[in-house]
């Protein structure tokens, strides 16, 4: 499917990077959620939360309680799963946009998907910089990663793409 003879066009450019984009992402997602899953049912055994607060002391996190570390990981989850909706907003938009269907109601609600999910993601980000002064987190590495610029401009790019494509003059019915 990512080798068809179209794969030139811009459209269908965008829609294969964002096919791969989310399956890499929805993978991810699924991962962490499994396994944090897993590693939040440990905590609760005694010599694993032991063990957890002396490896985040050594960190620089002192005393860490376990609604710490359930706020942490729920600021995790959240902004990946955000990133997740804008990419899987983004394919769903540019597989309908390859069927010309330009502005209907799904790609509208597509958009709509594509923004809150860049809104929630933004001010979580806001609060997640809040935790980091009060409880002297760090950010998980999701704070400066160059996912987000590179999605916002690949839905920028289709964004152009539908507006171009609508101005185009269609082939005169003979």
């Amino acid at each position: 499917m990512l080798m068809t003879n179209h794969s030139s066009k811009p459209l269908e450019v965008v829609y294969d990077i964002a096919m791969v984009l989310a399956i890499l992402f929805g993978i991810t997602f699924a991962l962490f959620l499994i396994t944090s899953v897993i590693c939040l049912l440990l905590l609760f055994i005694p010599a694993v939360h032991s063990f957890v607060n002396q490896t985040l002391n050594g960190a620089g996190i002192s005393n860490p309680v376990i609604w710490e570390i359930l706020l942490f990981w729920l600021y995790v989850v959240i902004l990946l799963g955000m990133r997740f909706l804008m990419i899987f907003g983004l394919f769903k938009l540019s597989g309908n946009l390859r069927s010309k269907a330009i502005f209907s109601q799904e790609n509208w609600a597509d958009f709509k998907l594509i923004l809150v999910s860049y809104s929630i993601y933004a001010i979580v980000q806001y609060i997640g910089s809040v935790m980091n002064q009060i409880f002297h987190f760090t950010n998980g590495g999701t704070a400066n990663s160059p996912t987000i610029p590179i999605l916002i401009w690949l839905i920028l790019y289709t964004v152009y793409l539908i507006f171009k494509s609508n101005q185009e003059p269609t082939e005169p019915s003979a």
